[in-house]
C-alpha cells in the first residue's frame, strides 16, 4: 500500500520533468505541481 503511493509519486514526478522538458516556454511550478502534472497526465 505505502510501497505502491510511493511508486506513483516517482513515477508521477519523471513524467511531469519529461512533460516539463517538451513543453516550450519557462514554467513556473514547483516540485508538487510537477508531481501532480505527471500523475494527472499519466
Amino acid at each position: 500500500m505505502v510501497g505502491d503511493i510511493i511508486a506513483y509519486v516517482i513515477f508521477g514526478f519523471l513524467v511531469g520533468v519529461i512533460a516539463r522538458f517538451a513543453l516550450p516556454g519557462r514554467r513556473h511550478l514547483g516540485c508538487m505541481a510537477t508531481i501532480l502534472a505527471g500523475i494527472a497526465g499519466s
